[in-house]
């Protein structure tokens, strides 16, 4: 598989702590895959006991080449600021 990133995604990724590596991981197996109606499809699965989505465009399906949109953590809770 290769990836190109879209321009905001490398910073989400640094900000929520999910290397390259887990991108890559969780799209070659995924526990759930969604295919939206805006062409994007939805990764799901586990990085290091982190539940985190994936959500990529296919530039080549047959080819393996997609550009990723955004990571994303899922069930975390951001501290308030008081």
């Amino acid at each position: 598989m290769e990836f190109e990133f879209n321009p905001h995604a490398p910073g989400r990724m640094r900000r929520r702590q999910v290397p390259e590596d887990a991108v890559y991981a969780i799209v070659a197996d995924y526990d759930d895959r969604l295919d939206r109606d805006d062409d994007a499809t939805e990764y799901r699965g586990s990085w290091e006991g982190r539940d985190v989505l994936v959500v990529l465009r296919w530039l080549n399906e047959e080819e393996r080449r997609a550009e990723i949109i955004t990571v994303v953590e899922l069930n975390t809770r951001r501290k308030r600021r008081r």
